[in-house]
């Protein structure tokens, strides 16, 4: 029961900030997308197309750079747990 109510809260709470987070990726392709074409694509598809694949590079580069900050975080807090480690060591 506990388990559930844990896992429940962490899907709403992470839940709102997955559509905040969508909402500002998907503004930013919009906005990229008038930006790299003066006349927007008359034809609906091409468009589409286009901001489609334009959302997905700016998804992948968005997991990436998460990643890499996930992972010098991870770095940081071990040179500094090692670094307390070496202390108590010689302490």
């Amino acid at each position: 029961m506990l388990k559930e109510k844990i896992a429940r809260y962490f899907v709403e709470f992470t839940n709102s900030w997955n559509e905040i987070l969508h909402r500002e990726i998907e503004r930013k392709v919009i906005e990229g997308y008038n930006k790299s074409f003066i006349k927007p694509h008359e034809n609906f598809e091409e468009m589409e197309k286009i901001i489609k694949e334009m959302s997905s590079f700016y998804y992948q580069r968005m997991m990436n750079t998460a990643s890499l900050l996930f992972a010098a975080g991870s770095i940081f807090i071990s040179v500094i747990a090692l670094l307390i480690a070496i202390a108590a060591l010689f302490h």
